[in-house]
């Protein structure tokens, strides 16, 4: 729904969630809290005008690409844009896309995290949403070498579930967790059994 198109995914979102408030947002527009700043990066009037919505590859590129923005942890959410997407980006707006963390675009398929792009990004922290077993065979070999490549510590939701991001104000950078940590182990030690017993009164969630 960037730009303030509305379109027929938007109607159908619309006709899902009746309760839910809905806002058009465009380039620039920004949502500040205490300690956050959320900003529309992507994409902007120009883009809208010479990308229409004649295919999919069109309508991934138009994905609002978001930046939060709090006092020691930066992120940058994607969508489901395509190289077209990422080049664009980077041409006009690369000096507003350092961040910490990445959403990477487009669950990771093949042309996901161009060179260039991931340069320009700079994560220390790659983040994959894509099922298990899906059938696009996201992420794609090629694209996880690209973000090893540049030094991104990459966490996918296919291999490991869901994933609990905090300790954001921590000096030493935000704390990453996945449904795998919150898990109990099987007893093969007492320190298998301290740490059931963390888990269970609270202490390492």
């Amino acid at each position: 729904m960037g730009g303030g198109d509305d379109s027929e995914e938007a109607t159908r979102v619309r006709a899902t969630y009746p309760e839910t408030v809905f806002k058009s947002v465009r380039r620039g527009e920004c949502v500040e809290g205490m300690n956050y700043r959320w900003r529309v990066i992507h994409p902007d009037s120009v883009f809208l005008e010479r990308n229409g919505y004649g295919n999919r590859d069109d309508r991934n590129n138009r994905s609002l690409v978001t930046k939060l923005e709090m006092p020691r942890t930066s992120f940058l959410f994607t969508g489901d844009i395509r190289k077209q997407g990422e080049e664009w980006i980077v041409q006009r707006y690369r000096e507003e896309i350092d961040v910490d963390i990445l959403v990477v675009p487009h669950h990771g398929g093949k042309n996901a995290a161009d060179p260039d792009f991931l340069d320009a990004v700079s994560p220390k922290y790659a983040l994959i949403s894509a099922g298990y077993g899906n059938r696009f065979g996201h992420p794609r070999v090629d694209t996880l070498s690209r973000l090893l490549s540049a030094g991104s510590v990459v966490y996918r939701t296919d291999q490991t579930g869901g994933m609990v991001i905090d300790q954001l104000d921590d000096p030493a950078g935000p704390r990453l967790r996945t449904h795998r940590d919150f898990q109990l182990r099987p007893w093969e030690s007492p320190a298998d059994e301290f740490a059931n017993l963390g888990l269970a009164l609270g202490f390492n969630r």
